[in-house]
């Protein structure tokens, strides 16, 4: 009778081995090919840069197309209070959450999307992959 329970314990417990390294091989099988719905993704990137625009609006910034890389400049042709305008743009770039600061200029060597010098405050925002924007 006792020989029964070690050999019962032994299967069982390369059963539960053998279950385990299945369950190792559909979960790495599972992190390799994430599976992407683009469309859910597109509607948050729109979302995203839409917010942002919004807010940029409120505080004069004129924003440009998306470009193919995810990337929106934000441009505000005068400089007022060079204190207060960098106060609002720091504002602005916490406030984007999804959107990374690429390039941030202001003051008279300043250029536009198109490369027209400006004297003012230019930025450029990159929207930031959803696993990324966590804060």
């Amino acid at each position: 009778m006792k020989v029964i329970g070690k050999n019962n314990l032994a299967v069982q417990g390369t059963v539960f081995l053998l279950a385990s390294i299945a369950m190792l091989g559909m979960s790495w099988f599972n992190y390799s090919n994430p599976k992407q719905d683009s469309t859910q993704f597109d509607l948050y990137r729109i979302n995203t840069i839409k917010d942002c625009n919004k807010d940029m609006g409120k505080f004069g910034f004129i924003s440009s197309a998306e470009s193919k890389n995810g990337t929106v400049t934000y441009t505000k042709n005068e400089l007022s209070e060079w204190n207060v305008d960098l106060a609002i743009s720091s504002y602005i770039v916490r406030e984007c959450r999804g959107m990374d600061l690429e390039y941030f200029c202001m003051g008279s060597n300043c250029q536009d999307n198109a490369g027209k010098p400006i004297y003012g405050t230019t930025m450029t925002l990159k929207f930031m992959e959803p696993l990324k924007t966590a804060k």
